[in-house]
Order: structure tokens, then sequence, then C-alpha cells
């Protein structure tokens, strides 16, 4: 996978949205959800590009070392692992 394809890919994650509805306050209006907005965005660009920069990094290294897939396995469990303590916060809070 190319630097394109993960930049376009995590750019497109309707995952994001999902996460910035849950923290914004319901009542407000617009020009008081504004700095909510922002300070969200800078949030999902930081992690973001945190995410594109440490699978580069770890992808070019378990590459030259022969073991491409455990990139994208190890992804898939921080993933999982992100969605289950999500869940159970949100289980634990209900």
């Amino acid at each position: 996978m190319t630097f394109r394809q993960v930049l376009i890919t995590t750019l497109l994650n309707p995952k994001a949205m999902v996460f910035a509805f849950l923290l914004l306050p319901l009542q407000a209006g617009l020009f008081e959800l504004l700095p909510w907005l922002g300070m969200i965005a800078l949030q999902i660009v930081t992690a973001g590009a945190a995410w594109i920069a440490l699978g580069a990094t770890l992808g070019g290294g378990a590459r030259r070392l022969g073991y491409p897939e455990i990139i994208t396995r190890t992804g898939a469990v921080t993933l999982v692992a992100v969605t289950g303590l999500i869940w159970l916060q949100s289980f634990l809070s209900a």
C-alpha cells in the first residue's frame, strides 16, 4: 500500500465523524460549536498523521525484515482493542 492510498483511506474513514458527533455538546448553536469543531479537527488530523507515520515507519522496517503482514495484523488488533475499550466504557457508563 502506498502512502497516498493510506492517506486517502484515513481521510475517508467514517469513524472520525462518529467520534466527533459523540464529543459535541447537543444543545449548542453553530457559533458555540466552532471551538469544539476546531479542536476535534485538530485532534483528528494529529491522530491521523501519527497513525500514518507510525504505519509507514513500522511497515518499512517489517518489509526489510521479511514480515510485512505483521503490520496489518497489529493494526487490526489495535483497532479491535480500541473498539473494545470504547464499548466497555459506554457499557459501564450506561
